[in-house]
């Protein structure tokens, strides 16, 4: 028998709501990489086609995130077991 998370996964899969499945998967893996003082000022609004989008609530995590894009995206992908976040945007 699966666990609770197998039969979510499930219920997403069988609705074709993958991309909630994965945005809820990334939003897990965000919280888990990056510190909280960073994350509490940082929404994660959007992931579509490979891309994740991101609001920020100050210029200095904008520039922040942008300085670690690609280590940010490398230990997403990590995080989540595949290469899924191809890009990341941030406003």
């Amino acid at each position: 028998m699966g666990g609770l998370s197998n039969i979510l996964e499930r219920i997403f899969i069988d609705n074709g709501r993958i991309d909630l499945l994965i945005l809820s998967q990334i939003k897990k893996a965000m919280s888990e990489i990056m510190p909280e003082f960073i994350t509490k000022y940082i929404e994660i609004y959007k992931f579509s086609k490979g891309t994740l989008y991101l609001k920020s609530q100050h210029s200095i995590w904008s520039s922040e995130i942008k300085f670690n894009k690609a280590m940010i995206i490398n230990k997403l992908n990590e995080k989540l077991g595949k290469h899924i976040v191809k890009d990341l945007r941030i406003k």
